[in-house]
């Protein structure tokens, strides 16, 4: 592999403005790394309940047909190692984990029958709630491509970050909603404290100012949230990004 140039070609995903960009970059990327095939799956929560699926992949059409015919998302146990965890697995390290579920076990093996023998899950966790998982595979499973794999899997994490980066801002995903809503300081405190379990009375001790005032901020930041209550503005400002844990 020829290092500088894949280190170019990774900075230019902060330069394309399409998915079909994204697609192309990311095979590239991806084949110089000696994989054939991958799929970048992004859960973007929309409300508590509800996320929209974003899908980028080359993975054969049968394949895919097959996967989404048979609901096997819910069940696909690179999902389920990625939704928990933070550092990349090969798929075989998570069968392991998985305890060899009878649905797992066969999602694994019809994978294998396509031509996915052998891979890396690689996790994608953001502040505000997006999951995505980068699953990159190879169509041998001897023991060369086992350690070519191994040997990849600190650029596939590196490009998992940029791709995640460039996805978000050709979808927009970066919380458009949020960037409307104009919270003034003690409104977000209002809704912080909230959050935390206090009443209005204790917000108003905490805060030292009267519980008609936070009763106030609460009511206006559910108007601007476009809520009928505090708690499901509390709610949708933390989906939201709009109020978050404080870092340090």
């Amino acid at each position: 592999m020829d290092l500088p140039s894949y280190f170019m070609h990774l900075r230019n995903l902060a330069n394309i403005s399409s998915v079909e960009e994204v697609h192309d970059a990311c095979t590239y990327l991806l084949q110089e790394l000696g994989f054939v095939n991958f799929a970048y799956v992004l859960r973007v929560p929309t409300s508590f309940s509800n996320s929209q699926i974003i899908l980028i992949d080359n993975y054969p059409l049968e394949w895919q047909e097959h996967y989404f015919d048979q609901n096997y998302m819910g069940s696909d146990p690179t999902i389920s190692y990625c939704s928990q965890n933070i550092l990349p697995k090969t798929w075989g390290d998570i069968n392991l984990l998985s305890g060899k579920s009878e649905v797992g076990q066969r999602i694994m093996n019809e994978a294998t029958d396509v031509g996915l023998k052998l891979g890396v899950a690689m996790p994608v966790h953001t502040p505000s709630g997006q999951f995505g998982i980068l699953n990159c595979s190879v169509d041998n499973d001897n023991a060369e491509s086992i350690a070519d794999v191994i040997q990849a899997i600190p650029y596939v994490q590196l490009l998992a970050s940029h791709l995640h980066e460039a996805v978000d801002r050709v979808f927009g995903l970066s919380h458009a909603e949020a960037k409307t809503i104009e919270l003034t300081p003690r409104e977000r405190e209002c809704l912080l404290w909230t959050a935390d379990g206090k009443t209005a009375w204790e917000t108003s001790v905490i805060l030292n100012i009267s519980e008609r005032t936070v009763n106030y901020h609460l009511n206006n930041s559910a108007g601007k949230l476009n809520v009928s209550n505090r708690q499901h503005a509390v709610a949708k400002a933390v989906l939201l990004g709009v109020i978050s844990p404080q870092p340090f």
